[in-house]
């Protein structure tokens, strides 16, 4: 079924309309295709209040009015002692008042639950289904990846908005939900997205903040604890940050502990490793199982790529849950661009970016990086940061070319213990059959484009390399430090699970 489909058959609705990227989205969809559709914004205290802006803005960008229904939802005791089914109470509740008026007007009740929300991560749904509530998207098969796509290509500001849960998940469960520590919740989330964090949380432990934030903001949370403190005056009496990062449901490894914790179905975790493998942003299709396949998350090559694309592809990376994103032969203009757009380090001599953390070395060893000369240092910088982001120890060894034999020979011992080294000249290419003479361990031989005339460019050293009489030296393409740089990480962890 289609959303035309769906609106053709069901024609006159009443939408549980939130002001998220969903309902937005489905409110778009039922206008477009000639629905009498009333959507209505339940006011608890459960919302803040940037969320009844949201949607009254998105509501005016769509030239629709809202009618905004004030619920006092404190006043149910089985919500208020916040067990752990308090959503299906909390639904329960809200979704009764709107059943009531879509009744009474003769409308279809209808929410914004997407195909990739199931019954854990989504507790109310029970309460739905009890109701005779439909959820289109659902029902359409259309993921929250798929739903942003459409929406951008809308043009609705909400396409990019973050998941948010109500304030009464910032509450403890078993915690009595108070208006006082509703409204603690707000302010102190609302001081922190002040300071420019996006996506976080703030748990709510007596007079205690518990700040929670996605990795790639953990090294910004550190940097500003005096201000996060400052701005927490008068809110709370401390706040603290959670070091275990936080994370989305679609991670892989917490899909099987919620399958092993019996939160979701095995049926349920299956759906979610199934659907949305990719993210299609329209120019890229984000590959976000390469990790969970690979060991190593995509890499983005930044050659060619315009800089708005860099940065919604890294974007789109970071926020599904890869911790470290690489970005080689990124140019000025780009590195201007992504200020403050993401999380990230440039690196103005191999032309590459990290964005998020480099993680801690692992590995069987250490990776040893040698040049011939000064000149190659771009194309060595380029492997080396490569396998340090990939968490590696790398050994810098620059300048050691065969014109002064001397200076190799001076670093016999990190040549000798090292689990694989790579290689890397220009001119001639001779080191690499030097190193290979001397190391008991994979070579790794990168031509590079340095030379006068009848080095072309760095085919004589590329000729030069694939000819080698040293066993056990292989070859990349010419200036590839980062293939040489990924190579040596898969070498130095091969036995790693």
């Amino acid at each position: 079924m289609t959303l035309k489909e769906f609106f053709t058959v069901h024609n006159k609705i009443a939408l549980g309309f939130s002001g998220g990227v969903d309902s937005s989205f489905l409110l778009y969809s039922a206008i477009k295709y000639g629905a009498d559709i009333k959507p209505y914004f339940i006011k608890t205290a459960f919302q803040p209040e940037f969320e009844l802006e949201d949607a009254m803005k998105l509501a005016s960008q769509l030239n629709i009015e809202p009618e905004i229904i004030r619920v006092d939802v404190l006043q149910n005791e089985k919500v208020t002692e916040n067990p752990k089914n308090r959503c299906y109470f909390c639904k329960n509740t809200l979704f009764s008042i709107l059943r009531e008026e879509a009744n009474a007007e003769g409308r279809t009740l209808i929410d914004g639950t997407n195909y990739s929300d199931d019954a854990g991560d989504r507790p109310g749904m029970k309460a739905l289904k009890e109701m005779n509530v439909l959820s289109p998207l659902r029902e359409c098969k259309l993921t929250k990846a798929e739903i942003r796509k459409l929406s951008k290509d809308a043009g609705l500001f909400t396409w990019d908005k973050p998941a948010y849960a109500c304030l009464a998940t910032r509450i403890p469960t078993g915690t009595t939900i108070t208006a006082e520590n509703l409204e603690k919740a707000e302010k102190a989330e609302g001081a922190v997205a002040k300071l420019g964090f996006k996506d976080f949380r703030v748990r709510i432990i007596g007079n205690t903040g518990k700040l929670q934030v996605k990795p790639e903001q953990m090294q910004k949370a550190i940097e500003l604890r005096k201000e996060i403190l400052e701005a927490e005056k008068g809110i709370l009496d401390d706040v603290v940050l959670d070091l275990k990062e936080r994370d989305s449901m679609d991670n892989v490894k917490n899909i099987l502990e919620n399958v092993k914790n019996g939160n979701i179905s095995v049926d349920e975790a299956l759906l979610k490793l199934k659907i949305e493998p990719f993210e299609d942003l329209g120019f890229a299709k984000i590959d976000h199982h390469r990790q969970l396949r690979q060991g190593i998350g995509e890499v983005v090559y930044g050659a060619s790529k315009t800089p708005e694309q860099i940065v919604e592809i890294t974007n789109s990376l970071l926020n599904n849950g890869q911790e470290t994103v690489l970005i080689t032969r990124m140019n000025k203009e780009a590195k201007e661009y992504a200020q403050g757009k993401m999380p990230f380090e440039y690196y103005e001599m191999p032309k590459l970016a990290i964005a998020g953390k480099i993680p801690k070395p692992t590995g069987n060893g250490k990776i040893v990086i040698v040049t011939g000369g000064t000149s190659d240092m771009p194309v060595a910088e380029e492997a080396a940061l490569t396998a340090e982001a990939l968490g590696n120890k790398v050994v810098r060894i620059y300048d050691a070319g065969v014109a002064g034999i001397h200076r190799l020979l001076s670093h016999t011992q990190d040549i000798m213990s090292a689990k694989v080294i790579v290689a890397i000249a220009g001119m001639e290419g001779a080191l690499a059959s030097v190193v290979g003479g001397m190391a008991d361990c994979p070579v790794i031989a990168v031509p590079t484009s340095v030379g006068y005339g009848a080095a072309f460019g760095g085919l004589a050293a590329l000729l030069s390399m694939l000819n080698s009489c040293a066993s056990g030296v292989s070859v990349v393409n010419i200036d590839n430090g980062f293939g040489a740089g990924y190579l040596a990480s898969m070498i130095n962890k091969i036995g790693e699970n």
